[in-house]
């Protein structure tokens, strides 16, 4: 009798622990939790902390709008026109905050390209890609009426008013005097706005005097 019971005990002993619970017809595996897909709903541009979690859009590609930036720097040093030109927006405008100026910008290039060597820059690495700074909507609300200087002295103008998907980017410059003096203001800053076919250059701000 003695012997059946040790077998019994032994067997018990022996036999693997149930590391599973019950759960309706379905078997888990202990602290694996079950819980019911969660549904976020229709993409959106931004989100607030009050809406919980809300699934957002993926911003614009960093390497879409610095694509565009780059290819308008390159089109300066070439003084071409027309590549510049393919770069804006029909109403890009060019913003001299510290004289309170703003004209068309493929018109105030060409004038500088008349009147300045720019070809003189095709040689030079004057702007670095990574000290670019890049800037969403969502991050420039304090950013962009700063670049604007006087232009925003009474508040925002109308014209200057930002969409959710405008896209900032300001660029150091680093370049000696040429042999017409400067040709680029210290800081070129690109604001970017979307179009059917991508991004295109809406506004471009700088600190560069011209006597017309």
């Amino acid at each position: 009798m003695k012997r059946v019971a040790w077998a019994a005990l032994a067997a018990v002993a022996c036999s693997p622990a149930t590391s599973y619970r019950e759960l309706g017809e379905r078997r888990q595996p202990d602290g694996v939790t079950v819980d019911p897909a969660t549904g976020f709903g229709a993409p959106q541009r931004s989100s607030r902390a009050a809406e919980g979690v809300v699934l957002l859009r993926t911003p614009p590609e960093d390497r879409v709008v610095l694509k565009v930036v780059t290819n308008f720097l390159e089109a300066v040093t070439r003084e071409d026109v027309e590549a510049a030109r393919g770069l804006l927006s029909s109403d890009c405008h060019q913003l001299d905050p510290e004289r309170g100026s703003r004209e068309n910008a493929i018109n105030a290039w060409a004038r500088r390209f008349t009147r300045l060597d720019y070809t003189q820059l095709e040689n030079l690495q004057f702007y670095d890609a990574d000290d670019f700074r890049l800037l969403r909507n969502e991050d420039f609300a304090a950013e962009w009426p700063a670049q604007l200087g006087d232009l925003a002295a009474n508040g925002l103008p109308a014209s200057e008013r930002t969409e959710a998907s405008d896209v900032l980017v300001v660029v150091p410059l680093s370049l000696p005097s040429g042999r017409q003096g400067r040709l680029l203001g210290p800081t070129l800053t690109f604001l970017l706005r979307r179009n059917d076919g991508g991004f295109s250059i809406h506004r471009i701000v700088e600190d560069f005097p011209l006597t017309r």
